[in-house]
């Protein structure tokens, strides 16, 4: 993709001499730098991706090539949403969701109603950033009204891509909701979108789609655990998390795979304190040390610092119930190694 990204910038600066193909260079050179950082975990892909895309928009216009217009600023608005989800940064996911306006005011929901569906959804996806940040029902109760405004648009049968993105953005929706709220009935109905979307994506067929169907459902039956008790969701939760796992390597993304392990070490170690049981114990310790070591390598200081609490955590556990201080080593973690 590098490569592709050079040729392509290359092509730009040399071949290219009209406006309106300057300007579908640059959004091609967007798009490229976006599956970049995607599939290797590099903010500074997402940031060369937002600047090549802002590059595009000074060559098209509104005026003269409405739809360009509106998909650089679609794609600009999707760009910013990563960069911003790598920062955390609030002004950037709301100039992603200004992004997604403006390319809202060319996409007819009658003459264009897929991508128009599309957008909706996609300025969700940044409404549940946002909500993140601000901890604001406000922005995830928006997201969930576009999320089903659009999903007789995007469906199973007519994109399965695309409607595993709206279940997957929804569920999310509804469960940090449900998070504000305090309300486990809204958990319930997230874990029910999880479970379709599990069962309408099979690992050997979709394996990416698969793992995150896994680390939905973990997320979901802990938070349910946390809400009501009943040491078998807090179990299964465990359970997804490993699998997932198996499908998300450091080699992968190393920022998805530090969710994951640090996920199921903070499962496990809850579980041995909570069942008082010392066989979790030293494998929740040696996939919380990798998940710290793999923070720091990232520069992720809100994880380091999580994974540091829940060591310490793990250190009163083990000498509450007399766990060993070895650690276990999962193969989750010797993947990592291999």
């Amino acid at each position: 993709l590098n490569e592709a990204a050079a040729i392509l910038q290359d092509a730009i600066d040399n071949d290219l001499q009209q406006p309106l193909d300057i300007g579908r260079g640059y959004s091609n050179l967007g798009l490229i730098l976006m599956e970049l950082s995607n599939t290797t975990g590099d903010p500074a892909a997402a940031e060369r991706a937002v600047a090549a895309l802002k590059q595009g928009l000074t060559y098209q216009k509104r005026d003269s090539a409405p739809q360009d217009w509106a998909t650089i600023h679609l794609n600009l608005g999707l760009s910013l949403t990563m960069l911003g989800n790598y920062t955390g940064d609030k002004a950037t996911i709301e100039e992603a969701v200004a992004a997604f306006d403006n390319a809202l005011l060319e996409f007819d929901p009658q003459r264009q109603s897929v991508r128009w569906a599309i957008t909706v959804r996609d300025r969700a996806v940044a409404l549940n950033t946002l909500g993140v940040l601000e901890s604001n029902a406000a922005r995830f109760e928006e997201a969930i009204a576009s999320f089903r405004l659009v999903k007789d648009e995007l469906t199973l049968e007519s994109d399965p891509y695309e409607w595993a993105r709206l279940q997957a953005g929804l569920l999310y929706a509804l469960t940090m909701l449900a998070d504000i709220k305090k309300d486990v009935g809204m958990l319930y109905e997230a874990l029910e979108v999880a479970r379709l979307a599990d069962s309408k994506t099979p690992r050997a067929d979709s394996p990416i789609e698969w793992a995150t169907n896994q680390q939905n459902l973990g997320g979901i039956e802990g938070r349910i655990y946390l809400a009501e008790g009943g040491i078998e969701w807090l179990k299964e939760s465990a359970d997804y998390w490993r699998d997932s796992l198996e499908v998300v390597t450091v080699e992968l993304n190393p920022a998805w795979w530090l969710n994951s392990t640090f996920e199921l070490g903070g499962t496990l170690a809850r579980l041995g304190h909570d069942l008082g049981d010392a066989s979790s114990v030293p494998e929740a310790d040696a996939l919380l040390t990798a998940a710290l070591e793999m923070a720091n390598q990232l520069g992720n200081q809100p994880v380091i610092e999580q994974t540091t609490a829940l060591l310490r955590y793990l250190a009163d556990t083990r000498s509450a119930i007399g766990a060993p201080q070895e650690q276990s080593e999962p193969a989750v973690v010797r993947a990592r190694a291999g």
